[in-house]
């Protein structure tokens, strides 16, 4: 028996609330997403096992953008941050262990900032913590996916109120949803990977969905 890598639809994206500074200020959160190298990212965090993302949906979704491209540009983001008045700018980032690879990634990606004269400094956190009641309201953090085509996450939140003999796992699954879909929570995703697992040869399975 060997291992063998499939791609999952699982993605692993930084998030920044857009109601809070200094991600308030759409030239940070440019900034943010330039300063980023995404392929580095995941053969230092992840081993190689990912597929380079650029802020938009898995690359199952019938809506994926595939002509997006993000490059990291450096000389950018640095301009960026200064037409912000934030050159030297220092961040918390909020993570903790709930996926694997998360915290590696936090730390490569603080590691890529400094190039920028960015400062992201890592507050690692437990499971506990993390979903607990901070979970939405961590200015800037890290979050995982399983893969759910966009337009029927859009119709879900249309769905009021959630029927009464809907299961509870069911009804879990709604109410996360609607918390995290982007159009209801004021956050920016910056999406670096889509993850790849390993599995077996047999029996073929793939993760994610």
């Amino acid at each position: 028996m060997r291992p063998v890598a499939s791609r999952s639809g699982q993605f692993k994206p930084f998030t920044m609330r857009i109601d809070q500074a200094p991600f308030s200020d759409v030239n940070v959160r440019q900034a943010l997403r330039l300063l980023v190298d995404r392929q580095q990212l995941i053969n230092s965090a992840l081993d190689g096992f990912g597929v380079v993302a650029s802020d938009v949906f898995s690359p199952y979704d019938p809506g994926f953008d595939k002509p997006l491209h993000r490059q990291q540009d450096i000389p950018q983001a640095k301009s960026l941050l200064k037409k912000a008045g934030l050159e030297n700018m220092t961040v918390t980032l909020t993570t903790s262990a709930v996926a694997t690879g998360m915290v590696a990634m936090a730390t490569v990606l603080a590691e890529q900032a400094t190039a920028a004269g960015v400062t992201i400094k890592i507050h690692q956190v437990d499971p506990g913590t993390f979903f607990g009641a901070n979970y939405l309201s961590w200015t800037f953090s890290q979050d995982y996916y399983s893969y759910a085509p966009y337009l029927n996450q859009v119709a879900q939140l249309t769905r009021r109120p959630i029927r009464p003999r809907a299961s509870r796992s069911s009804m879990r699954c709604s109410n996360s949803i609607s918390a995290r879909a982007p159009i209801s929570s004021p956050r920016s995703w910056t999406r670096s990977t889509h993850t790849a697992t390993r599995s077996p040869v047999t029996p073929p399975r793939a993760s994610g969905g």
